[in-house]
This record gives structure tokens, C-alpha cells and sequence, in this order.
């Protein structure tokens, strides 16, 4: 890249890697969720608790991008602290005893923008570059459903509310690659040149978002100048695990534990003209640090039950993500 652009700033998406900016997924952090969480749950109106139903979920996670020491590109500062976002529809739908079972949909990934750096952090010059889910990829991700289930501590409110793990992952078939293996992903040291050759469990890499292209796709641009562009393609998994109270029978919210990675499987990015291989691409996207503490969970009713606002504007008995979406002042 040409000395005179020393600086980057990169507001990187997780997707599924990484993450977002644009579209859905570009919604800024904002708030972090933690004044509600920091608040203290009052169990005084004597309610029976009744959870099932929709349910508009937001969780706020702490994250630091780091650089990797084999690329080019510096974070500034190295970690760079930020908020990643999640926003989901929860479909609480079956109770029995302290065991609540869920379906959801993931609506949103957003990330925060990182500052990076090809020279020293004092240079001025800089470079935006936009890293977002590719076109196939955000249409995607709604219609994709996960399934999970909880544990309330009682039937009164400020009971204890665990999650198990909200398991979510695009780009490849989790059934072969377990939650506690690595990720398919490209080793940098391969002496080869093709996915066969060079990514590890290559047979899981699916097309998830079919667009002709393994894994899931980011797609990438750069402003003022067309330095960087094209797309990467990806894997990716982050799996919150939320605990927290039922405040009430329209309010649950938290702590999360979360973990948030992706790796590369593919790449068609090209820097000035010139294809970007794997190895580079993955050497030159920062990665993720996840902080053990700090991470919050809001959900909130949306179905109109309780007192709650209904989101439910065909009445057909379902709420979508585009119906939350439109309705996010429901969790701030």
C-alpha cells in the first residue's frame, strides 16, 4: 500500500465474522445496556410469573480487537476496547417446571469502528475502510433458527434466569465441527494453494448464505479512494450464555458470557487491483478478545401480553425481525 495512506480506520463486522457497518448490521453501539443491569430487581408486586411469548432481545458484549502479529495493520490503541452488538427475537414456547424452552432469530451483528494503523498511530492521513455482511449474507440471517432453552429459579419476580448456550454459527455445519474445536479456517503456513490443500475440516465449509462462495461472505470497500475491496469469506460462531433475573413477566435482563470468533476460508479482496490471498487477508483482520466480565443482556416482551408494546403488526400470531427492527426504542 502506498506510504502516503499510513492509517486505517475499520469499522470491522463480526461476523460472522466480524463485523458491521451499513444496512442492519451498522446500527452504532450506543448504550452498553448497563445502567438497567446495574439497577436493583424489587420483588414487590407479588406477580405469578408468565414468560411465554415474544420476546425482543438486545446483548451488548465487550470486545477488544488485537492485532495480529504477523500483519501489517496496527490496531490503535492495541487492544481496541468496543461494544459489539446482537439483536435477536426470542420465542419462549414451552414450559416445564423451571425448564423454559426457546426458539430465535439473530436480526442484527454490529460492531463497533476500530482505529488502525499502517504506520505509527501519529500519523494524520487515514483510510476508511467499511467491512460488512455481504448482501446474501443479511438477508440470510433471519431466516435462520436457532434453538436453546432456560432455567428460572421461581415463579416470583427477581428469580434467577440461565441460559444454556444461544449456539450460533454461519459458514459451516456445526453437527461435524464442535463447539469446542477450531473453526474451519485457512492455515497461513500452508505450502498450498487451494481450500482442499490449506483449510482445516474443509468437508464442513458450506455455503450457508449462497452466494457461490464458501462459508459466509464480508463484503469490503474503502472511502475516500477504491484501495481495498472486494469480499472475504468466512466462518464463524459466538455462543452468549445469559444470566441474569426475570424482573417481571415483561422484563428479563443480565450478565453474558459470550464467545465471538471467525476465521477465513476464502478470499476475493483485492488491494489496488492486485488479488489479496488467504494468508494475507487473514494476517490483516484483527482479531477478537472477549473480556470475561462487562457483557449485558436486555429482553424485553413485545407481543403486547402484560402490558408489553405489540410488535405483532400483521397479527399473525409471530414477530419477526422486521417487526423488532423497526421498534428498537423498545430496548433502549
Amino acid at each position: 500500500m502506498p506510504p502516503s495512506i499510513p492509517r486505517l480506520a475499520l469499522p470491522l463486522i463480526a461476523l460472522a465474522a466480524c463485523a458491521c457497518s451499513g444496512g442492519p448490521g451498522s446500527r452504532d453501539a450506543g448504550t452498553d445496556g448497563t445502567d438497567d443491569a446495574a439497577e436493583v430487581c424489587q420483588p414487590g408486586s407479588g406477580e405469578t410469573l408468565d414468560l411465554l411469548g415474544w420476546w425482543g432481545t438486545r446483548a451488548w458484549v465487550q470486545v477488544e480487537m488485537v492485532t495480529s502479529p504477523e500483519g501489517i495493520v496496527r490496531m490503535c490503541p492495541d487492544p481496541h476496547p468496543g461494544i459489539a452488538l446482537l439483536t435477536l427475537v426470542i420465542n419462549l414456547h414451552t414450559q416445564s417446571g423451571d425448564r423454559i424452552d426457546y426458539e430465535f432469530v439473530v436480526c442484527e451483528i454490529g460492531m463497533p469502528t476500530v482505529t488502525a494503523s499502517l504506520a505509527p498511530c501519529s500519523e494524520e492521513e487515514f483510510l476508511n475502510v467499511n467491512l460488512e455482511l455481504g448482501p446474501h449474507l443479511m438477508a440470510y440471517i433471519p431466516s435462520q433458527e436457532f434453538h436453546g432453552h432456560a432455567e428460572i429459579g421461581g415463579t416470583q419476580p427477581c428469580s434467577a434466569y440461565t441460559s444454556d448456550t444461544l449456539d450460533i454459527t454461519y459458514g459451516y455445519d456445526p453437527s461435524v465441527v464442535a463447539s469446542d474445536e477450531p473453526l474451519p479456517g485457512w492455515d497461513v503456513e500452508c505450502g498450498g494453494s487451494t481450500p482442499e490443500a490449506c483449510v482445516n475440516d474443509w468437508g464442513s465449509v458450506i455455503d450457508e448464505d449462497g452466494d457461490g462462495h464458501p462459508g459466509v461472505s464480508l463484503q469490503v470497500t474503502t472511502d475516500p479512494v477504491d484501495t481495498i475491496q472486494g469480499q472475504a469469506y468466512t466462518t464463524w460462531r459466538t455462543n452468549p450464555h445469559m444470566h441474569g433475573q426475570v424482573w417481571s413477566s415483561t422484563l428479563i435482563q443480565g450478565d453474558l458470557s459470550p464467545t465471538m470468533e471467525y476465521d477465513v476460508v476464502g478470499s476475493g479482496a483485492d488491494l489496488q487491483g492486485i488479488p489479496m490471498d488467504e494468508a494475507t487477508v487473514k494476517r490483516n483482520i484483527p482479531r477478537f478478545l472477549i473480556p470475561t466480565t462487562g457483557s449485558t443482556y436486555k429482553m424485553v416482551r413485545v407481543d403486547g401480553e402484560h402490558g408489553s408494546q405489540d410488535l405483532d403488526a400483521d397479527g399473525n400470531s409471530i414477530v419477526t425481525c422486521e417487526e423488532l427492527m423497526e421498534h428498537l426504542e423498545v430496548l433502549e
